[in-house]
């Protein structure tokens, strides 16, 4: 058996975007050939959530090794300094370095966003001569807010210290990198534009997935109570809304507002976004009822910025009577929630302009039951039937009601099957050097 080092400072019970993809791999990597020993740290150190049911989705006796935060939450309030990566840095090295002294690994994986971690890599090789992948799940440089129009970006003079790092650290460390998996093929195209010696066989796509196990274990889960008959359907959004998503927000409010007009005896549609904000502070409306307002139809629409568990939000999913997608200005961003919400089965909206990494994965996924609403091409009129307003009629008639099975192309980015991608992966470079 080979031997994997993956360092996932969020790892279950934390329910934090970024320890999914290695909670996922986790339950298969043996079958493939690789004993696993996940580094993480310890849930009292973190601030996301805590989901103790996520443990039921890990195999039996995981070797998962948790370290005390160098520096607790209250520390760090106390400081300022709230980055997880930060606090713990001091102690994730220290760990990591004793168990690749004492024990053997064959390969390092750092798949987190918590990017201060990893240098360590390029400090292990040179100590202990075991190479390292990095997962880029979020783009470590990013360009986003310095583009013209672009909104101001948050965290002040702490987003440019951390920008600064980025443009300092991000090239030192993958140039000793093994190789680079992403879930976006547009990071890859910008680390071959940023660094020449970057070609083609320095990086893998390798989007993200989902799990046939989340999915059971969230049917098995009590969702919300049956609406009452005759109740107005009920769209739901799930995760985060940020200011790069205001225009797929207006796109589709705009539309739904010239929709109940064009068709004023149709039912209205109940919209509910939750989790929209990662303050747990967060209260009150939020982007989402602004974009309602300014469109005149906040009636219809809740905002709940709280956000829910991980199995619990794909209860609701699966209970939803359909389901909402939004697009970003970015248009290398590729959602994670997209899997496990193709998956439930229900109808779903997709609000995304056509040339951006979203609207590509959803055309060759080719999940039934959803439509795309391409953002830059609004109804052209309050009677006509574009996309947006062709699916509002099917929604509101009662006909996406059923649920569908996944489809050849969502098979294919199955948690399984994404490991084996991975394990694939490891083993062509542990005999060739690289893929």
């Amino acid at each position: 058996m080979k031997r994997l080092l993956l360092v996932a400072p969020h790892f279950a019970p934390v329910n934090a975007p970024d320890g999914q993809r290695a909670r996922l791999l986790l339950p298969h990597l043996h079958a493939l050939g690789w004993d696993c020993t996940v580094l993480a740290v310890a849930p009292e150190d973190v601030a996301a959530p805590r989901e103790d049911a996520l443990l039921a989705t890990l195999p039996p006796g995981a070797d998962i090794r948790r370290v005390r935060a160098t520096l607790g939450l209250r520390a760090g309030r106390r400081l300022g300094i709230g980055n997880l990566g930060w606090r713990a840095l001091p102690a994730l090295a220290r760990e990591g370095s004793r168990l690749l002294r004492e024990e053997r690994f064959d390969l390092v994986y750092f798949s987190t966003t918590q990017f201060i971690c990893l240098p360590l890599g390029r400090r292990w090789l040179r100590r202990f001569g075991v190479p390292f992948v990095v997962d880029l799940q979020d783009p470590w440089l990013n360009d986003y807010y310095s583009r013209p129009g672009a909104p101001r970006p948050p965290g002040g003079w702490k987003y440019r210290v951390a920008s600064a790092l980025a443009a300092c650290l991000e090239g030192r460390t993958l140039r000793h990198a093994a190789h680079v998996v992403s879930v976006s093929p547009r990071y890859l195209e910008d680390l071959a534009r940023r660094y020449p010696g970057f070609g083609p066989g320095r990086g893998t796509v390798i989007p993200f997935g989902w799990s046939l196990r989340d999915q059971e274990c969230a049917a098995a889960m009590d969702a919300e109570p049956p609406a009452p008959a005759g109740s107005p359907p009920t769209v739901l959004y799930l995760g985060r809304v940020g200011p790069d998503m205001r225009p797929a927000l207006d796109h589709l409010f705009r539309g739904y507002a010239a929709w109940r007009r064009a068709r004023p005896a149709a039912p209205r549609i109940r919209w509910c976004f939750t989790g929209t904000s990662y303050d747990p502070r967060s209260s009150g409306d939020g982007p989402a009822r602004t974009a309602a307002l300014a469109a005149g139809v906040a009636d219809d629409v809740e905002e709940t910025p709280g956000r829910l568990g991980y199995l619990q939000a794909l209860a609701r999913m699966r209970g939803a009577d359909a389901n909402l997608i939004l697009g970003s200005e970015d248009a290398a961003y590729s959602p994670s929630k997209i899997w496990p919400l193709l998956a439930a089965g229900r109808p779903w909206l997709a609000v995304t302009a056509p040339d951006t990494v979203l609207a590509r994965q959803l055309q060759l996924v080719g999940q039934p039951g959803g439509r795309v609403a391409p953002l830059g091409a609004p109804d052209p009129s309050p009677a006509a039937a574009g996309p947006l307003h062709e699916w509002l009629d099917e929604l509101a008639a009662g006909r996406t009601a059923a649920r569908t099975a996944p489809s050849p192309g969502l098979l294919a980015h199955e948690a399984k099957t994404l490991a084996a991608r991975h394990t694939a992966l490891f083993d062509s470079l542990l005999a060739h050097g690289r893929p």
